[in-house]
C-alpha cells in the first residue's frame, strides 16, 4: 500500500508538472508575439519575394560584363532550280540539301560606364530590399506592441469592472438586511439594484473590448484560432531614459537609411542617364562554315583532264570555314533630345530624393523628441494615478463602513463608489499608455 501510494503521488506530480508546462506554452509574451508576427506576417513574406528578385537582378548585373555567345546551325532540303550556298551557282536537281553553322560572340568595349553603374544600382537595390524588410518588421513590431497593450488593458478593465460589480453586489446584500431592519428606505435598495445592473453591463462591455483587442492582435499575428491567445503582463515597469545622441539613433533608423539609400539610387540613375550621351564601342567576332550535297570536289587528273567526286561533309566544313572580327562604333547625334531630357529628369529625381532625406531626418528627430516627452508625461500620469487610486480606495472603504452604520446616505456612498471606479479606469488607461509610450521610445534605440 505504501509503494502504491508513493507511485500515485509521483504520477500525480508528473501530470501536474506536464499540465503546468502545457499551460505555460500557451502564454504569449510580447517578445513571442513580435517574433511570430515577423516570421508569419504577409507583408514580410511579400518583401522576402522582392528580395529574391533583387538578388536575381544583381546576378544579371554581374553577368552583363560577360561577352554574349551564340551558336546557330540549320539544315535545308530543296528541289528544282536551287542556289548552292557554297558556290553561289544555280543547280537543277530533284533534291538537294545544305547546312550552315556559325559561332559568334560580341562584347561591349565602352558605353560610358553604363553596365558598371547598373551593377552598382543592383547592389544598392539589394541593400534597399533588405532595409525595406527591416522597416516592415519595425512598423509591424510597433503595431503588435500597441495591440498587445490593448489586450492587457482590456483584461485589467474586466478585472476592475468585475471588482466593482462584486462590491455593489455585497453592498446590495447588506442593504437588504438594513432595509428589513428598517434602517434604510426601499428606494435605496432599488437604486443599488440598478447600479448592480449597470456594473454588470460594464463587465460585459469590458469583455467585448477584450475580444475585439484579441481579434486585432491575432490579425497581426496571422492566427485564425482567436481563443488560443493568452497574454502576460511585462515583468517590470522600466524607468524612462533620455537620448544622449538623437542624431546617432535616427541615422540608424531603417526608414532614414531607406531614404538615404533611395537618394544614392537616384544618383546612380543620373549616372546611367549620362552614359547615354557617350559613344558606344563594341567588338564582334564569329566563325562559320557550310555544306551542300550538290557541290562536288574538282580533281585534276595527271593528263590534265578534270573529274568530279563527292565532297564529304566534314571536309566541306573544313574547307568552307571562315572567321571575322569587327569593331562597331555608335555615336549619338540627334535623338529628339531624348537622352538629354532623360539626364535632366534623373537630375530632378536626385534632387527630390535629397530633399526627401532632409525631410525624413527632420521628421524622425521630431518623433524621437516627441516620444521622449510623451513617455515622461505618461510615466508621471501613471504614478499620480497610483496615488489617486489608493486614496479613492480608502475613501470608498470608509464611506461604505459609514453607510452600513447609517452614518451617511446613499448619495455619498454612490459618489465615493463612482470616483473609485473612475480612478481605477483612469489608472489602467494611464498604466498601459505608459507601457506603450515606453516601448515606442525603446524602438528608437538603434545600436
Amino acid at each position: 500500500m505504501l509503494r502504491l501510494t508513493t507511485l500515485s503521488v509521483i504520477v500525480l506530480c508528473v501530470c501536474l508538472s506536464v499540465e503546468s508546462q502545457s499551460d505555460s506554452t500557451n502564454i504569449w509574451t510580447l517578445e513571442k508575439c513580435i517574433a511570430y508576427a515577423e516570421e508569419h506576417g504577409i507583408d514580410v513574406q511579400k518583401q522576402a519575394l522582392s528580395l529574391e528578385n533583387s538578388e536575381l537582378a544583381l546576378q544579371e548585373g554581374r553577368w552583363a560584363f560577360a561577352p554574349s555567345l551564340s551558336v546557330s546551325t540549320n539544315y535545308t532540303a530543296s528541289t528544282g532550280r536551287v542556289l548552292d550556298p557554297t558556290t553561289y551557282q544555280f543547280v537543277e536537281t530533284n533534291l538537294t540539301s545544305n547546312s550552315n553553322s556559325s559561332l559568334s560572340g560580341s562584347i561591349s568595349v565602352f558605353e560610358g560606364g553604363k553596365k558598371l553603374h547598373a551593377l552598382n544600382k543592383a547592389k544598392l537595390s539589394l541593400r534597399y530590399s533588405l532595409l525595406k524588410e527591416e522597416s516592415i518588421k519595425y512598423n509591424l513590431r510597433l503595431n503588435v506592441i500597441a495591440a498587445y497593450m490593448d489586450v492587457l488593458c482590456a483584461i485589467e478593465q474586466i478585472n476592475l469592472a468585475t471588482e466593482s460589480a462584486s462590491l455593489v453586489a455585497d453592498q446590495l446584500k447588506r442593504s437588504q438586511d438594513l432595509f428589513e431592519a428598517g434602517n434604510i428606505t426601499e428606494s435605496e435598495v432599488l437604486q443599488l439594484k440598478s447600479k448592480l445592473f449597470a456594473a454588470e453591463n460594464d463587465v460585459a462591455t469590458a469583455r467585448h473590448s477584450r475580444q475585439k483587442a484579441v481579434l486585432s492582435l491575432c490579425d497581426l499575428l496571422e492566427i485564425e484560432d482567436y481563443n488560443s491567445i493568452e497574454v502576460s503582463e511585462p515583468d517590470s515597469v522600466d524607468e524612462c531614459f533620455d537620448f544622449t545622441d538623437v542624431d546617432m539613433h535616427l541615422e540608424k533608423h531603417p526608414d532614414y537609411q531607406l531614404s538615404v539609400l533611395n537618394e544614392r539610387l537616384s544618383e546612380t540613375d543620373l549616372k546611367i542617364a549620362k552614359a547615354g550621351l557617350y559613344p558606344k564601342l563594341s567588338l564582334t567576332a564569329g566563325y562559320g562554315s557550310s555544306y551542300s550535297d550538290a557541290r562536288q570536289k574538282t580533281i585534276v587528273n595527271p593528263d590534265g583532264t578534270i573529274r568530279y567526286e563527292s565532297y564529304p561533309f566534314f571536309q566541306q566544313y573544313a574547307d568552307n570555314a571562315s572567321a571575322y572580327v569587327a569593331l562597331g562604333l555608335t555615336m549619338p547625334i540627334l535623338s529628339g533630345l531624348t537622352a538629354r531630357n532623360s539626364v535632366k529628369r534623373a537630375a530632378i529625381a536626385a534632387r527630390e530624393s535629397n530633399l526627401s532625406t532632409m525631410e525624413m531626418r527632420k521628421q524622425l528627430r521630431k518623433q524621437i523628441i516627441d516620444a521622449q516627452v510623451d513617455c515622461d508625461a505618461a510615466r508621471d500620469k501613471y504614478l499620480r494615478g497610483v496615488e489617486e487610486m489608493s486614496y479613492a480606495r480608502e475613501v470608498q472603504r470608509q464611506v461604505s463602513e459609514k453607510y452600513n452604520l447609517g452614518a451617511t446616505d446613499y448619495l455619498t456612498w454612490n459618489t465615493a463608489m463612482t470616483e473609485y471606479a473612475k480612478a481605477g479606469y483612469s489608472l489602467v488607461d494611464a498604466k498601459y499608455t505608459y507601457f506603450l509610450k515606453r516601448e515606442i521610445l525603446k524602438s528608437y534605440l538603434f545600436k
